[in-house]
């Protein structure tokens, strides 16, 4: 990214608004993520219908423009299909991405990213539009989260975009906790 004529902050999000307020400084928000973490789940959790499954490569073009339109709503990026195509064909050979589907067809994707940190991080969560408001990526998240505490991983991590109320509500909704907030600020000069 390339800025003239100001400053970029990043920082969490309390003290960077603190610093910002004390000296009535004005800015724009390049960025805002939401850090959430789950060491437990409810019982009587109610999911959407349809079931979760690792990611089909019989299915490679779905999940591929899944995996773009996430990445187009998530960080603003239009990406080629050879991009999808490669994140999901990873995904299926690490075993780390997962469908959701409603009569055999996938709607919702999700990866877990087990190799940056002591815990697996939870991304890439997408739901098709026609899709959206029916509990899909609330049930996604828990069912994949409720498999890696049940096989012995002690808390699982995900962040968001932190004005995306429905995203926000899901992983709430699925048992995670909020932990952290997280901001970039551009300073105008």
């Amino acid at each position: 990214m390339i800025i003239s004529k100001g400053l970029l902050f990043q920082e969490q999000k309390n003290i960077i608004q603190n610093i910002f307020e004390k000296y009535d400084a004005s800015f724009d928000t390049i960025k805002f993520r939401k850090y959430y973490k789950c060491d437990k789940i409810t019982n009587n959790f109610e999911k959407a219908g349809g079931n979760l499954e690792m990611a089909d490569e019989n299915f490679l073009m779905r999940l591929a423009d899944f995996t773009n339109k996430f990445n187009e709503e998530f960080y603003g990026k239009i990406e080629p299909k050879s991009y999808g195509i490669n994140v999901v064909m990873n995904g299926i050979m690490k075993k780390n991405l997962f469908q959701w589907n409603i009569e055999s067809n996938p709607v919702a994707i999700l990866q877990v990213n087990y190799d940056d940190f002591d815990f697996p991080l939870i991304g890439f969560v997408y739901v098709d539009q026609n899709f959206r408001n029916k509990k899909i990526s609330t049930s996604i998240v828990y069912e994949v989260t409720k498999g890696l505490l049940f096989n012995g991983f002690k808390e699982c991590m995900l962040y968001t975009d932190g004005n995306n109320i429905y995203s926000n509500k899901s992983f709430i909704n699925s048992g995670y906790k909020l932990v952290g907030e997280y901001v970039s600020y551009y300073k105008k000069e």
